[in-house]
């Protein structure tokens, strides 16, 4: 099914059109795009399912360099540690603590070298 079917399928065939910029179906069949970022709320009912079924997803994440991706990769790895560390201490579980310690240390043993 076509992008412009899906959205007059999703708004019940209504000639919907957007308060921010007064673009409607007919204009999106068209031109395949959208007149304005409010477009996306006003025919987000068809369009959700569109999307998922062009693209991975529907939350845009933006692209990161490799490097740095496996720097915050780590640096989320360290926190999670750090707190399922002072959650096992403060349960005192001290055995779970000790493997996460010693995980954590690991971690930052094979970075820094």
């Amino acid at each position: 099914m076509g992008a412009a079917q899906e959205i007059e399928r999703g708004s019940a065939g209504t000639a919907q059109k957007c308060p921010g910029c007064g673009f409607s179906q007919a204009d999106f069949k068209k031109t395949g795009r959208l007149g304005c970022a409010q477009c996306y709320e006003t025919f987000s009912e068809g369009l959700n399912s569109l999307l998922k079924a062009m693209h991975k997803g529907t939350h845009h994440t933006g692209k990161v360099p490799a490097r740095i991706s496996k720097l915050i990769e780590r640096e989320n790895a360290l926190k999670t540690l750090q707190r399922d560390l002072q959650k096992a201490v403060q349960e005192e579980n001290y055995e779970s603590a000790a493997q996460i310690r010693d995980q954590l240390r690991q971690l930052e043993a094979s970075t820094d070298a």
